[in-house]
C-alpha cells in the first residue's frame, strides 16, 4: 500500500466519522463532549496532519477539502445551537 493509498484510507476514515458527528442529536453531543474525537477540531488537526507533507496528491488534497469544509459546517452549527446555553 502506498502512503497516499494510506492517507486516502484515513481520510474515508476520517468522512465517517464527521457522518456521525452530524447525524448526534444536541442530547447526543452533550454527553459525548467530554470525549476529544467527538470535536470537529480533533478531525480537522488529523486531516491537516495527512496532508501536511510535500508528495500529498491533488486528490487526496481535494478530499482534505471538502472534510475541512464539513468540519467548518459543523463547527458552525454547534456554534450556533451553543448561543443559547452561553447567554443565560
Amino acid at each position: 500500500m502506498s502512503v497516499d493509498d494510506r492517507r486516502q484510507q484515513d481520510l474515508s476514515h476520517i468522512e465517517r466519522m464527521i457522518g456521525e458527528l452530524e447525524r448526534q442529536t444536541p442530547g447526543e453531543r452533550g454527553i459525548a463532549e467530554r470525549n476529544p474525537v467527538t470535536r470537529p477540531d480533533y478531525w480537522r488537526d488529523r486531516i491537516h496532519g495527512l496532508v501536511t507533507p510535500s508528495e500529498t496528491t491533488v486528490s487526496t488534497i481535494k478530499h482534505a477539502a471538502v472534510l475541512l469544509e464539513r468540519l467548518a459546517r459543523l463547527s458552525e452549527k454547534l456554534e450556533q445551537r451553543d448561543e443559547p446555553c452561553q447567554r443565560k
